[in-house]
Order: C-alpha cells, then sequence, then structure tokens
C-alpha cells in the first residue's frame, strides 16, 4: 500500500495511528512528518517527538516521566520512576491517558520501550482509554505482572511487551476495540485485522482463526510446557518462542509455511521437533541456540525444500545441501555440502566431524559451541583437512583455520585464522600464536575466558574488529607486531587487562580498541602511533 505523502509505504498499524490522529484534528503538515518517520512498525520515538532528541521536551511527574509532543501537545510516557512497591502490590495500578503538570493536562499517547521494565511490584496493570502505542519491551520482566487490561483506543503494540512476564495469565482487550482484540478469551493480544497474534503470556491458548505469531510473541514465556500451533497459522516469527526455558513439546501445523530466525532459540527443554510438509521458509540464524536437551529434527518427507539428510537430526536445505539448523543430536553425515550461518550457535556439543562431502562453512557456524574438545576431518575430504595432534578444521592447503576448539594446536605453517574460528573455544592459559602467522579476522578469539596472556607474534599485519573482545580473563597482552591499525574493539570488553605492550611502528588506534578494560592503565604510545575515531 502507498501513502498520499512522497508515495512511501504506509504500515497498516501506521495507518490507523493516522487515522487516529486525523480524527482529532491534527494538521497536514504533522500527519506528513508522521508517516515519513515511520515506516517501520513502532519506531515511536521518532513517530511521537516530530522533533529531534536533542531539542524534546520533558518533565516527570507523580513517577511519570514524559516526553511531549510539541505540535499537538501529547505525551509519551517514557519511564516510571517510582521503582519500589510503595502501594500494596496487590493494588491495581492505572497508566493514565491524562497527565496534569504545572498547571496544564496533557494526553498520553504512548508507552515507550521499556517504559515499566523490570517493575517486579506490579500485579495488575489497567492502560486508560485513549493511550494508543505501546512500544517494545514496555512491561519487560515484570515478574510478578499477572493481568493487563488493553484499552479500546490502542492501534499498535510492539514487539516483546510482556517478555519474561512469567507470572501474567490474563491479557484482556477491551471489545470496542477495533483493531485489536483476545478472542475466545484467549490472553493474547490479536491483530484484528491480520489475525496476527501479537504478545501472549504462558496462559495463552491460539485461536483457531490466527494466521500468524508476530516477532517476540510469547518469548521469555518461562511457564510453557506445550503448546499446539492450531492448523491455519503460515508464519511463526523472529523469536517468536525465544527464551520459553520450560517448553518441552511444540506441534507445528501442516499450513505453516514460514520460521523466522531464532523462532525457537533458548528453549532449553525443548526434545523434538517435526517441520511439516508444507513449510518453505527457514530462517537459519541459530534457529536452536542454547536448546540443550533437543535430540530429534525431523522434516516431513514431503517437504520439497528441507529434508533431515538420512537422519542426521537437523535441516539441510535441498537446493545445496546446507545445513541451516542443527541441534545437540545432529550428526554431520554424509551428504551434506555445507554449514549455514550460527547452524549450531551456541549448543553444548563435544565433537566435531566433517565428512567428504562437506565443501562449506559459514562463519558463525559454531559460534558459541564453548565445549567442543575434538574435531576431525574425513580424509577424503577436498577442501578441509585436520593435521595430526591440531584439533581444528583447515583449509586442504593447511594456511587457514578454519575452525578450532578448547584443545586446539595452531599448526606452524598457519598464517590466517578466520572469522569466528575460536570464539569462547579456546582453554590454554597462553596461547601461542605460530611465528609466521600474518592475518587474525574479526572476532576470531572473541569470549575465549581461557586465555590469560598472549603474545601476538611480529609477522602479523592484520586484525580484524573484535578479534579479542570479551576475553574476560586476558590479563597481559605483548603485542611484538607494529601494525598500521589497531582496530575497533580489538581488545573491547577485557576487564582484566593491565599489562599492554606495544611496539614502535604502531600507527592509528582506534578509541574503541580497550574500550571497557577497566584495569588497563592510561596507554604510553609509541612515538609513532596516534588514536583515531570517536
Amino acid at each position: 500500500m502507498v501513502s498520499e505523502f512522497n508515495n512511501e509505504p504506509v504500515t497498516k498499524s501506521t495507518q490507523r495511528l493516522v487515522g487516529s490522529m486525523k480524527e482529532r484534528g491534527v494538521s497536514e503538515d504533522t500527519l506528513k512528518l508522521t508517516v515519513l518517520r515511520r515506516i517501520v512498525l513502532l519506531a515511536a520515538i521518532l513517530l511521537l517527538t516530530g522533533t529531534f532528541v536533542s531539542a524534546r521536551v520533558t518533565f516527570s511527574e507523580k513517577g511519570f516521566y514524559c516526553m511531549v509532543l510539541p505540535d499537538s501537545g501529547a505525551v509519551m510516557i517514557m519511564e516510571y520512576k517510582c521503582r519500589s512497591a510503595g502501594a500494596a502490590t496487590d493494588s491495581v495500578f492505572h497508566i493514565p491517558s491524562k497527565i496534569l503538570h504545572d498547571g496544564k493536562t496533557f494526553k498520553v499517547e504512548s508507552i515507550g520501550e521499556n517504559a515499566f521494565a523490570g517493575l517486579a511490584h506490579l500485579r495488575s496493570v489497567v492502560i486508560d482509554d485513549g493511550v494508543e502505542v505501546i512500544s517494545d519491551r514496555a512491561f519487560n520482566c515484570c515478574v510478578n505482572l499477572r493481568s493487563v487490561h488493553i484499552p479500546a483506543s490502542l492501534v499498535m503494540v510492539g514487539c516483546g511487551v510482556f517478555a519474561g512476564c512469567h507470572s501474567l495469565t490474563e491479557i484482556i482487550v477491551d471489545p470496542r476495540n477495533k483493531y485489536l482484540d483476545s478472542r475466545e478469551n484467549s490472553n493474547a493480544v490479536i491483530d484484528s485485522e491480520e489475525d496476527k497474534l501479537l504478545a501472549a503470556c504462558s496462559a495463552t491458548t491460539i485461536p483457531g482463526t490466527v494466521k500468524s505469531i508476530g516477532d517476540y510473541a510469547f518469548s521469555y514465556c518461562s511457564g510453557i510446557n506445550q503448546i499446539v500451533i492450531p492448523d491455519g497459522v503460515e508464519s511463526i516469527g523472529v523469536s517468536a518462542f525465544l527464551g520459553c526455558g520450560s517448553l518441552r513439546r511444540i506441534s507445528l501445523p501442516q499450513s505453516l509455511r514460514e520460521i523466522g530466525f531464532e523462532a525457537f532459540a533458548g528453549c532449553r527443554a525443548l526434545e523434538s521437533l517435526f517441520i511439516p510438509a508444507n513449510v518453505t521458509t527457514i530462517h537459519e540464524n541459530n534457529l536452536f541456540g542454547w536448546c540443550d536437551k533437543l535430540v530429534s529434527v525431523v522434516v516431513d518427507d514431503a517437504n520439497t525444500m528441507f529434508d533431515s539428510r538420512s537422519g542426521c537430526n537437523g535441516i539441510v536445505r535441498k537446493a545445496d545441501s546446507l545445513l541451516i539448523a542443527a541441534c545437540p543430536g545432529t550428526t554431520l553425515v554424509e551428504g551434506i555440502a555445507g554449514l549455514g550461518y550460527e547452524c549450531f550457535s551456541r549448543l553444548k556439543i563435544h565433537n566435531v566431524s566433517l565428512p567428504k562431502s562437506l565443501v562449506r562453512i559459514s562463519s558463525g557456524a559454531f559460534m558459541g559451541c564453548n565445549e567442543i574438545d575434538s574435531i576431525c576431518v574425513d580424509p577424503a575430504n577436498p577442501y578441509f583437512t585436520s593435521p595430526s595432534g591440531s584439533n581444528a578444521i583447515l583449509t586442504k592447503d593447511g594456511r587457514t583455520v578454519v575452525v578450532g576448539c578448547r584443545n586446539t594446536v595452531i599448526p606452524e605453517d598457519v598464517v590466517r585464522i578466520s572469522e569466528n574460528a575460536f570464539s569462547g573455544r579456546v582453554s590454554d592459559w597462553v596461547f601461542r600464536l605460530p611465528d609466521g602467522l600474518q592475518t587474525i579476522e574479526s572476532y576470531a578469539f572473541s569470549g575465549c575466558d581461557g586465555i590469560y596472556q598472549l603474545i601476538i607474534p611480529r609477522s602479523v599485519t592484520s586484525i580484524g574488529d573484535g578479534a579479542f573482545s570479551g576475553c574476560r580473563n586476558l590479563a597481559v597482552v605483548q603485542m611484538l607486531c607494529p601494525l598500521p591499525v589497531i582496530r575497533p574493539y580489538t581488545f573491547g570488553n577485557c576487564p582484566n587487562l593491565c599489562v599492554l605492550g606495544l611496539p614502535d611502528g604502531v600507527g592509528q588506534i582506534y578509541k574503541t580498541a580497550f574500550a571497557n578494560c577497566g584495569k588497563l592503565p592510561p596507554l604510553a604510545l609509541p612515538s609513532s602511533a596516534s588514536m583515531v575515531g570517536d
């Protein structure tokens, strides 16, 4: 759909808000600004300020910290600052539609991102009629929140608004609401026009009329043990079930066509999953991350786009034999040609064995797999090798480390370490990099808490962004190589780094190269060096 303003695309939810603004007599100029700034659902700050953040007008009244919309006089509640229980925890908490400040009445138009996040004393919330927008994560981690009443005026609901609300069992939408509903006592917020479930809780029952489950809809609903998605649902959004740690069983319908990335990440109790025949789109990024008990993933034999090759307990894209999603029970069987981005991400796996058919390993395929102890490659593989004693995957010429593990010994002939090659997987106190090494790519050793001391040889000519970032126990770094540039966050977030040796010849050093290294004394720069960047 195209707007009348500059032919910009407008979402249905944006149209609703614009319609509401027209009913209130908002000027045409303001409407134009609203449409132009609100292309993406719930870009709420730009939508409601109508101005730059630096010029915003704010005030605090009765604990509500508000930002004013100068054109209309409406406000967004940015934060509720009375963060202690104060009143009885069982009392009903009203979010007002009007706030009186300094003798003037302001209409509350929106609840901002994280505005009420972490308020443990909230038990029952009633949003008064007149409020139109709830932004992303507005009630995130209100762990004792039990019930929420949505007014007739509400037109938009952001992502993850009730994420981490473990006690929430009642969500009621005013039946007069023209855009949203909680049909069939579903205890959910549903887009009435699109039949899309936007926000849920542990007591949600998905109605049979729902066609899609929105992004983050069930995120961190820890009270769900099992769920049946009814036939008619065609898509599951990004991170829809993220962090549902008690979810053991989920039944996917035959009508399902699309699964978003991270849809089931963090479902630590999930044991098995069956992918129906009609699924044609699966976004590969970290689909089953942290699913520690998932041992069985089976694709319907009738599926034309994906399979679970030879019972590998993973999802393989047929077109290029790429493993796009794996679990702790996945076996890399013969016939798999590649590993997709983050396919094994953040899984507890201990051994990796590559078949001779494998020709491609995507960056981050084993990101966050911190417990890999051994790695081997079929000797007949034409693209990769694992030299005896290395415990690593190298390119066939033996010059590049593609994937390493906790017990890797880098061969002396290696000249390059690939992006994310060792991410989180080094256990040696003093990790030896071979003389002759030339390139360390971005995030190659990020999150390697097992590195305490590090000597970077003189031969190194390039180190990528964040290469050693998040190495929390790294204390001593001796850099022998006169790098022309030390890039952003190369050693960022290394809180115990306290000794750093830099040689003469080092050129530019980005100001963020050593960001959040709290124990590092002020840098004694070589005469050749200069600080650059913001």
